[in-house]
Formats: C-alpha cells, structure tokens, sequence
C-alpha cells in the first residue's frame, strides 16, 4: 500500500512539474513569436462639422448615432439678417458620409463657424490604435499579421495587418519633469501601432477595447 501511495504521489509530482512547464514554455512561445498589448482600441479618423455663419438653429435632421450621407443637410439656421443669394449658407450640410459619433447642439440655440455642431465618423474605416511596449517595437513591420478580439465582441476573432508604427511614444509630451528633487523613476513606454481590419464590420463601434496580437517572428 506504501509503494502504490509512493507512485501515486511521484506520477502527481511529475504531473504538475510538466503542467507548469507547459505553461511556462506557452508564454516563452508567445513572447517570443508575438507583440501582444491590452491596450488597444478601436479609432477612426474624425471630422467636424462647423456652421459657415452665426444664427439661430431652426431646424436639426439627425441625431448621434444616426448614419448620414455625403452632403445631406443635417440643420438650418435662421437666415434673418442674410442676403437672399447666401440662403444656401444657413445649410450645414454633412461633409463626408459616416456615424454622428457626437452632437453638440440644440433647437434655438445660436451656432458659429468657430463651434463643433456635430462629429462624424466612418464605420468602414476603423481601425486599431495599440501601444506596444518599446523592448518589441523594433521588431512590429508594416505589413505584419495581427490577431484581434474586442470586448464587445467575445469570443470572436478578427484579422489585421499592421498599417504603420509611431515614431515617438505615447508619453513623450508628458515626459518634462515637474520636480527637480532628482529622483527618476524608469517606466516602461509604449509606442502607438496602427492596425487595419482585413474586413471592414459596420457592427464594430469606435472606442471598443481590443487585444491585438502582433506576429514579429
């Protein structure tokens, strides 16, 4: 009964030394083979919308959230003191076709050309901004293969490929001291990755959290 409760505990030992040997050499593969980062989101490029005169808002034809097309007139301004030939001026019209991603005006309120009425965003020209830690960024190359998941999306997979890398790191702008006492702590950078969908997926919103997995090796 001894020799058997020996061998059972000596094929228990074995076992686990192999299971954590296993999971060590997994993430010495991934390491190795990846650039991985959690901290990564979906982006797109942005464009604003700005009235060409200063009036009252007297009519609003979308929402945020809503889908709007090249030149469709998304409000109208009030045209009291205007020539009749500058009617077409009180049209805000939208400038490219995409998502209203964020609208900052009301019925009645006064607009100018120096205010943002409305942000606009295409769903089919998203893509993923991830910062990668600086000990792998010499090795992400434009062209690269990139693995995607989205928390809005669990358990479903995307295709990427590396679009371009930054040139500075995320805290660059953030790096001039504010204390002169001379104690430095040396922190990690990371430098901004663009990332494009192989397939473009209008269900996939601007600023979802997403992991990306870089092939380098």
């Amino acid at each position: 009964m001894a020799e058997k409760r020996k061998m059972a505990v000596g094929v228990v030992f074995i076992l686990m030394v192999l299971t954590v040997l296993g999971v060590a050499g997994y993430y010495k593969y991934e390491d190795y083979f990846y650039a991985a980062s959690e901290d990564s989101k979906v982006n797109g490029d942005i464009v604003k919308v700005i009235p060409q005169i200063t009036a009252k808002i007297v009519e609003i034809n979308f929402d945020e959230g809503s889908y709007v097309n090249k030149d469709d007139v998304l409000l109208r301004q009030e045209m009291a003191n205007q020539v009749v030939q500058d009617v077409t001026l009180s049209m805000v019209k939208a400038p490219e076709s995409g998502i209203v991603v964020k609208k900052q005006c009301e019925l009645g309120e006064v607009a100018s050309p120096s205010q943002t009425i409305a942000v606009i965003m295409h769903p089919e020209k998203l893509y993923i901004t991830a910062n990668i830690e600086e000990k792998k960024i010499k090795f992400v190359k434009v062209g690269e293969k990139v693995q995607i998941t989205l928390d809005s999306f669990p358990g479903e997979k995307f295709e990427g490929v590396v679009k371009s890398v930054g040139e500075v790191s995320t805290s660059f702008f953030s790096l001039f001291p504010s204390s002169t006492n001379g104690n430095f702590t040396k922190i990690t950078q990371k430098v901004p990755v663009k990332i494009d969908f192989e397939k473009k997926n209008k269900k996939i919103m601007p600023g979802v959290n997403a992991y990306v997995k870089i092939k380098i090796r």
